[in-house]
């Protein structure tokens, strides 16, 4: 039984740079942990840096080998259309190793810059199709 339990580790995000991100998920490789997860927001209460996960995720699968990478996003910010362009092209250069899951979102990222947070069950869904 132990050994199909894999471990994941959240990414210091908010408050770390790009390039402190990208050692990060290679220390974290090496340490052998499965998978990589970086949050996936716009706005954080906090005033430090919060770049854009599908960049740093790019970034990071440039620079590791083994490691799954991913998020948890949702669909009101981006067209399912661009979304799945943006995820074939990182699972393109990460050989595989993405992953992406998809959550309704929280009005704390989108009224802030006037994204309508309206039927969130039917974006997701729209987004899956």
């Amino acid at each position: 039984m132990g050994k199909n339990i894999k471990f994941g580790i959240a990414a210091p995000v908010p408050g770390v740079s790009v390039k402190d991100l990208i050692k990060f998920s290679v220390n974290t490789e090496k340490l052998g942990f499965h998978s990589l997860w970086f949050p996936d927001h716009v706005l954080f209460m906090a005033q430090k840096i919060c770049p854009e996960v599908w960049s740093v995720i790019t970034a990071a699968a440039s620079e590791t080998k083994k490691i799954q990478m991913g998020t948890i996003s949702d669909p009101h910010r981006m067209h399912p259309a661009i979304l799945a362009q943006r995820l074939s092209t990182v699972d393109h250069i990460s050989n595989s190793r993405i992953f992406i899951t998809l959550g309704y979102g929280e009005k704390m990222n989108l009224d802030p810059y006037g994204i309508a947070w309206d039927k969130p069950l039917e974006r997701v869904k729209e987004s899956v199709k």
